[in-house]
């Protein structure tokens, strides 16, 4: 398609589907799983953790390039998002008050103050994955220093803030991995030393897509440089597999606090292979009708991703109930993740034909 970087999409529709599994109960296996399968579950659990990552990384690489007023940002983009956080977040409040007072018969607090107080909290139930949209809001409000800053980021201060990132979130907890074998007390940095630019994701992660969309030039690479880039990934998530188990060898319960520890990494392979693999090994994956369908799926994928807690209020249970009676709770977690891209596609379609929605979502 003339014009689209269509590689963003493919992208797009991965990290939705990553992000779906990764608020369901498959994620979690691997830390109530043994043997092999608890090897399996933590592979694809860290695997998982890309999601996030790749879709701050579409953002940089889309908007980043651009030069906008602070007043457009504002106007445009921030209260964009500042209106889909306070309007799913709503409704998913109603939601729940109906769920509760209607069918379960239990007091509720429906109060708008109650609302209010656990809309800045993000403790409004359900809303877990919600997150990353008080993220994504920090990130445009800093949207126009950060282009200024993209276009202007040098070969060695990328560098410098991937190492100060791996510095934070590889080679200190690695540290005190061995610090606790060696029965030495772990170490912790004082709050006051911050690189946010290096070590907050909404920060970094756009900065880092920037970089390897604008950067990286895929047409020169090999595919056997491709493929070690893709290895390299592979490493990063079984290394973290290895630091999460090394953890629990010690006789302290399988954790989910080492997921991080080389998802960036993984992320940035993630990223170029696809670009790789979608521009130079395959291109037919970004022209015509095969275009022209994952362009529309990643059309789709926030309203996707805001309407998944809804489905899980009203289809969970007895989805997992039916589902579960017949295949392993993986299947039933993949299923689901399925399910709610084909029913949140269609919801957000629908969606999209409702004045007032379609500049939302």
């Amino acid at each position: 398609m003339p014009g689209k970087k269509v590689y963003l999409e493919w992208l797009r529709v991965i990290a939705a589907v990553l992000v779906i599994f990764n608020h369901l109960p498959g994620y979690a296996l691997f830390m109530s799983e043994e043997g092999a399968a608890r090897g399996i579950h933590m592979f694809l659990s860290m695997l998982t953790r890309v999601n996030v990552p790749l879709f701050l990384m579409i953002s940089g690489a889309l908007l980043l390039p651009r030069e906008e007023s602070l007043r457009t940002v504002l106007t445009r983009r921030v209260l964009r998002i500042l209106a889909v956080l306070v309007l799913f977040s709503l409704a998913l409040f109603g939601t729940h008050c109906l769920y509760y007072t209607a069918i379960k018969h239990q007091a509720y607090d429906v109060s708008l103050s109650n609302f209010f107080y656990r809309l800045l909290s993000r403790t409004v139930e359900g809303s877990a994955s919600y997150w990353y949209l008080y993220a994504f809001l920090a990130y445009l409000c800093m949207l126009p220093l950060l282009q200024r800053a993209a276009r202007r980021m040098t070969g060695g201060e990328f560098a410098l803030l991937a190492g100060l990132h791996a510095a934070y979130y590889t080679l200190l907890p690695l540290v005190n991995l061995v610090f606790m074998a060696l029965g030495w007390p772990v170490i912790h940095l004082n709050r006051d030393f911050a690189v946010p630019f290096a070590t907050t994701a909404a920060f970094f992660y756009p900065l880092a897509g920037y970089w390897l969309d604008q950067k990286v030039d895929v047409s020169r690479m090999r595919p056997a440089k491709a493929a070690l880039v893709g290895l390299a990934g592979l490493a990063a998530v079984a290394a973290a597999c290895l630091c999460t188990r090394w953890y629990a060898a010690m006789g302290h319960p399988y954790t989910q606090d080492y997921v991080n520890m080389f998802d960036y990494a993984a992320a940035f392979a993630v990223f170029v292979c696809v670009k790789w693999l979608t521009a130079v090994r395959w291109p037919a994956l970004s022209r015509g009708r095969t275009a022209r369908v994952i362009c529309f799926w990643g059309s789709l994928t926030f309203g996707i991703y805001l309407l998944d807690p809804f489905l899980k209020v009203a289809l969970w249970g007895p989805f997992s109930r039916a589902v579960g009676a017949a295949i392993p709770e993986p299947g039933v977690s993949w299923l689901w993740c399925v399910l709610s891209m084909l029913l949140g596609g269609a919801l957000t379609l629908g969606l999209k034909r409702v004045p007032g929605l379609r500049r939302l979502l």
